[in-house]
């Protein structure tokens, strides 16, 4: 994996991937924690559902598993265990 890769770029990758996986956009602001103005109460509310990140978790679970066929497994242990 290349040196110049960094937290910010691999969220937004992911950011990216969950789009294109029709991951609702709300449920991306909340996976990657951000705060969206005009929430209704319902989706205020939502976080506490432990289903609500489902449709987004799998879809970064797909993600990183066909990163990691293309890569070494060690490889992105690596560059996951230095983006956190």
């Amino acid at each position: 994996m290349s040196g110049n890769v960094q937290t910010y770029s691999f969220r937004h990758t992911i950011a990216r991937w969950l789009r294109m996986q029709s991951v609702p956009a709300w449920e991306v602001a909340a996976q990657l924690g951000h705060k969206a103005p005009d929430y209704s109460t319902t989706e205020i509310y939502a976080p506490f559902d432990p289903a609500y990140l489902t449709k987004a978790t799998d879809a970064i679970d797909l993600f990183l598993c066909q990163v990691a066929r293309q890569l070494d497994a060690d490889t992105v242990s690596e560059f996951l265990l230095e983006s956190i």
